[in-house]
């Protein structure tokens, strides 16, 4: 359990059993987890969701794809009939994740398409920085930011970017689907908002399919 920013925000995760675990071959584990989300001041709905998460990271923040959501405004008509289904749909969608990230882990992916992809679909929807960010964690397995925050002139994968930190479990370079997805999930994992860094996590499995699509 953690609380959020000072702002009064709880997020809470409960671990599922590990025989929902996936194991991507590099010695770290995803679980799935079921995270709460609330607000004592009722600025935050009631938030539910069961998600992929990366023990690797431990930060406490989402790190894989959001499969399942439920949302209520916390006030006297609160009903939690349907938190229950949260966890059924996504119980359900989790054994189809599971044969994606399998696929992902055998499909390596063409340098010209990674570029196109960084400067094309996913600029448009994360913006430049992200962009940036995710074409330098491919390359060196190091999140970073703009050495030069004004220069706008060129597309994302040619920003000189200057190195922060290592992300835990990258290599260098990615080789493969799979590590881009994570690329993405550690990128959307910084989003400070509760509510955009679930909405970018949900994104995650689009932009995949901008990538991998033929």
């Amino acid at each position: 359990m953690e609380f959020l920013e000072r702002t009064g925000r709880m997020l809470l995760h409960l671990v599922l059993l590990r025989a929902y675990d996936f194991r991507p071959g590099d010695g770290d584990r995803m679980t799935l987890r079921l995270a709460c989300v609330n607000s004592v001041d009722r600025s935050t709905p009631l938030q539910a969701w069961l998600g992929w998460f990366r023990l690797i990271w431990s930060n406490g923040m989402i790190v894989g794809a959001v499969l399942s959501h439920f949302r209520h405004v916390h006030d006297a008509s609160l009903d939690l009939a349907d938190l229950p289904a949260v966890l059924e749909t996504g119980l359900e969608l989790a054994n189809e994740d599971r044969a994606s990230f399998e696929i992902w882990c055998g499909e390596r992916v063409d340098p010209q398409r990674l570029t196109e992809w960084i400067d094309g679909p996913l600029q448009t929807t994360w913006g430049i920085k992200a962009a940036a960010r995710v074409s330098l964690i491919a390359r060196t397995g190091n999140d970073g930011e703009f050495a030069d925050p004004f220069d706008q002139k060129c597309p994302a994968h040619e920003k000189t970017m200057k190195s922060t930190r290592r992300v835990p479990g990258a290599p260098e370079p990615a080789v493969n689907a799979f590590h881009m997805s994570q690329a993405l999930a550690w990128v959307a994992s910084t989003r400070r908002d509760v509510q955009e860094r679930i909405a970018w996590m949900r994104g995650i499995p689009g932009l995949m399919g901008e990538l991998l699509r033929t």
